[in-house]
């Protein structure tokens, strides 16, 4: 009997166990479904956010453009001119292309501010990549370092109120003469640009012009569209932007343009009559060759 007691113990305690080993298997499938759950999520929310990367990895090196972070700034930019009785600011894809290559270039080589190691100013870079605007240019800058999660409507909102504190950066976002917007957020390992370009567009040209000519040659250059539309361009000439001098005297507009004998860089300049006077805008930065080669 003791020992059927005893088997029987070991019996019962047998049976006991089986349920116990069976559940305890279960157990440790199903934490290990949870792991690899876990895991891929993980993974997943790493390849959104690249800050949490490794340093060394591709994937922390690489630029991300952060369009909804544009958007964003785009919209409460708008809201705080809206406020204040001014018009809206039109986005531009040229003028976005310009801020992106800004933003970029910053990143890569690792700098922050509105002129870059090659002396070039936001009018200078609009001149040279927008062929085809007349007027002016602004820029504000954003940046912020840190790994972080991105919110994209919280962070334009950040960036915005941030600006809005800065006077410098809230004459820009409140300049009546702006007309024209171009955003750009972008990121690169733990560190996050966004670069605003504005500008004050009078005219665009009916095509984009050619970023070389022969020196002493003619060029077409046709006005496509005035702001307002009933704007007039009365002259033209050719200013230096390195020396910061005209090259040529004014001459009466006409779609044919004639270019300076001297070979260099020159950018055009617009003469647009404004009660008594002459107010000048700038467009596209040529680069005069000689005409031998």
């Amino acid at each position: 009997m003791l020992q059927h007691s005893s088997v029987g113990d070991n019996f019962s305690h047998a049976m006991t166990q089986r349920p116990l080993l069976v559940s305890r298997l279960f157990s440790s499938f199903a934490l290990l479904g949870v792991c690899l759950l876990l895991a891929a999520s993980l993974s997943a929310w790493l390849a959104t956010n690249p800050f949490l990367a490794q340093s060394g990895s591709p994937r922390f090196n690489r630029f991300d453009t952060l369009r909804s972070v544009s958007e964003g700034i785009i919209t409460r930019t708008n809201q705080e001119r809206r406020q204040r009785g001014l018009t809206a600011l039109i986005p531009e894809e040229r003028l976005r292309r310009i801020a992106c290559a800004h933003s970029r270039d910053m990143l890569r080589r690792d700098f922050m501010r509105h002129e870059n190691p090659d002396g070039e100013l936001p009018g200078d870079r609009v001149a040279k990549h927008h062929r085809r605007l007349i007027g002016g240019a602004g820029e504000n800058l954003w940046s912020r370092t840190g790994r972080m999660a991105i919110h994209p409507e919280a962070l334009a909102d950040t960036i915005i109120t941030q600006w809005m504190e800065s006077p410098p950066h809230r004459k820009n976002i409140l300049r009546r003469s702006f007309s024209h917007l171009g955003v750009c957020t972008m990121r690169k390992g733990d560190r996050i640009l966004g670069t605003q370009v504005f500008a004050q567009i009078r005219a665009y040209l009916e095509t984009s012009l050619p970023r070389t000519a022969p020196a002493g040659g003619n060029l077409v250059a046709p006005i496509g569209q005035t702001f307002p539309p009933n704007a007039t361009i009365a002259k033209y000439n050719f200013w230096d932007p390195r020396h910061e001098v005209s090259v040529t005297p004014p001459r009466l507009f006409a779609d044919t343009l004639q270019l300076p004998d001297t070979t260099g860089a020159v950018r055009l300049q617009f003469y647009v009559p404004e009660t008594n006077r002459y107010r000048i805008y700038r467009g596209p930065e040529i680069r005069l060759t000689s005409p031998n080669r």
